[in-house]
Order: structure tokens, then sequence, then C-alpha cells
């Protein structure tokens, strides 16, 4: 099982279309953590920002996708997205691997933490920050895709590639600089974050 990880587009279809065509190709399922069509009063017109475009590339992909609500997302985008857009979070259960998902602006790191231990979470997911980060607590990894059309911090465009390789019971997590072309950080682990 591939999940291609992707948060805070922001309206740029250029940005979405251009993930879901390279590195998310062959990807069985998509998580979007929000921030999905509009740019944020705080932000700037990324690049490609086209919000009709990215509702339509969502809306025909033919990957399966689920998709957090972010602090940017209102009614409207709901009603021209014909997925789900689901508050306050996602949880999925892959063989195993449990996953929890969310944007990243309700729960503080503590509320977060006591939720993963609660659930037995393996991987908890976020975007909301820009910044891509990939860390592991106790027996949860910890994943941010970071954006692919409004970086922060070391302005990295970047996405996330979680694999599920279930008969070596093995997650491999990555987080890509999609301009570079390169992992900026990948983990792995056996068995002791695949929890029964």
């Amino acid at each position: 099982m591939k999940i291609g990880v992707i948060s805070d587009t922001h309206g740029s279809a250029a940005a979405f279309k251009e993930v879901v065509e390279g590195l998310f190709s062959d990807v069985d399922f998509i998580i979007h953590c929000g921030d999905i069509c509009y740019h944020g009063a705080r932000n700037p017109l990324p690049s490609g920002y086209d919000t009709s475009a990215l509702a339509r590339h969502i809306n025909e992909i033919s990957i399966p996708i689920a998709i957090c609500k972010g602090n940017c997302d209102s009614e409207v985008d709901q009603m021209v997205i014909k997925h789900p857009i689901m508050s306050p979070y996602l949880i999925f259960q892959f063989g195993r691997l449990r996953i929890l998902a969310h944007h990243g602006h309700l729960f503080s790191d503590q509320e977060i933490s006591a939720l993963t231990n609660v659930w037995g979470i393996s991987l908890c997911i976020s975007g909301h920050t820009h910044i891509p980060r990939l860390e592991k607590q106790g027996s949860t990894f910890f994943l941010n895709p970071g954006s692919p059309s409004l970086p922060k911090g070391e302005k990295f465009f970047t996405a996330g590639i979680v694999e599920i390789l279930e008969k070596e019971e093995t997650l491999f997590l990555s987080v890509l600089d999609l301009k570079k072309r390169e992992i900026l950080a990948k983990q792995a682990s056996m068995t002791a974050t695949i929890k029964p």
C-alpha cells in the first residue's frame, strides 16, 4: 500500500496537478490535510492559483482521496468538491497500521499526543504550518508533508509518501522536495509501530 500525503494547496491547481501526475502517479490512496482552495488572508496567491480547476482536478482524480478540513476551508469548498471534507480529524486502519490525520490548527501537541496514545495511532499526519516534519515520539510517527504551493521556513515545495509493506510489517515514510526531486527526510520502522 502506497499513500500520497499532501496539505495546504491553497488553490494552486498547478501544484496539485504536478504532485498527482508526478510523485503520486503510483499511489493507492491520497490523504489531503486541508486548506484546499482558499489562499488565506495571511498568504499571497500561489503560482497556478485557480480554485475551479483545482476542484475539478480533485473531483476527476481516479485515486481514492480523503480530505481533512483546514482553517481556510469553508462550506462553499464542499459545494464544489464531491469528496467529503472531514472535520476535525480522520482515522484510518490499513491492515494493522492506524493513522490519524488532521489539519493541525485545532489541537495542541499535548492533545494530539493523548489521542495517539488512547487510540493506538502508529502515524499522525497534519499540515497547517507549511513546514515539512518527520519525527518519531514514543511509538508514533508524526508527519507533516509541508506545502506544494506556499512553503514556509526553508521554502521547500513538498509532499509526502507513506509505504506500508504488510508482509514484512514495515512502514516507510518520506518527505520530498518537489522542485529538486530529492528526499528531505525519511524513516523506516519494523513491527513496533504497526499495532494489532
